[in-house]
C-alpha cells in the first residue's frame, strides 16, 4: 500500500543470564543485596529498650544552658499574650450574645448551638493556659457594667415618666 521505504526493525537486547551480575552489563558499582542477610542482621540487633537502658541518664537543667536560659521567661510572655487574646475574644463574644439577648423578644435554640460552637475553643484554650478564672472575673466586670447601664436607662425612663405624670396632674 505504501510505496515509501520501510523503517528498520529494531530487535530488543537479549535477556541477561541469571549468572551475570549488574556490574558486568551496566557498569554499576553497587553490589547485589541478599534479603536473607538483612533479616539475620535485624534479628541480631538489640531491642530499643535494652539500648535505652544501657545509656546513662543525664540530668541537665535546660535553664543552665545558654541557648535555653531565656526560654522560661519567653514562654511565660507567650502564654500571657495568648491568654490576653483568648480573654478579649471570649469577653467580646459573650458581650455580643448578651446584647443580642437583651434586645431580642423571642428565643432561638439554633443560636445557642452556634454560641456554644464559638465559645468552646476559647474556653478550651483558657483552660490550657490555666487562666479561666481571670477571664471569668473580667467577664463579670463587663456584665456588671452592662447591667448598670441598663439600670440607669430604666431609672431615667421611670423618672421621666413620673415627672411627666406629675406635671399633668398639677
Amino acid at each position: 500500500m505504501w510505496d515509501g521505504p520501510t523503517a528498520p526493525v529494531v530487535k530488543p537486547p537479549p535477556p541477561r543470564a541469571p549468572s551475570e551480575s549488574p556490574q558486568d552489563t551496566q557498569g554499576s558499582l553497587l553490589p547485589p543485596v541478599v534479603e536473607e542477610e538483612l533479616l539475620d542482621e535485624e534479628e541480631e540487633a538489640p531491642p530499643e529498650e535494652e539500648f535505652a537502658a544501657a545509656l546513662p541518664e543525664l540530668e541537665i537543667p535546660l535553664s543552665k544552658l545558654k541557648a535555653f536560659a531565656a526560654l522560661p521567661s519567653q514562654l511565660q510572655t507567650l502564654t500571657q499574650e495568648i491568654t490576653s487574646s483568648l480573654t478579649s475574644d471570649l469577653v467580646a463574644t459573650l458581650k455580643i450574645v448578651l446584647l443580642e439577648r437583651i434586645h431580642r423578644t423571642g428565643s432561638s435554640s439554633s443560636d445557642e448551638a452556634e454560641v456554644c460552637d464559638r465559645l468552646h475553643p476559647l474556653i478550651e484554650g483558657l483552660v490550657r493556659t490555666k487562666n479561666l478564672r481571670e477571664s471569668i472575673a473580667e467577664w463579670r466586670g463587663v456584665v456588671l457594667g452592662e447591667v448598670q447601664g441598663i439600670l440607669q436607662q430604666v431609672c431615667f425612663l421611670l423618672l421621666h415618666q413620673a415627672w411627666t405624670q406629675a406635671v399633668f396632674i398639677l
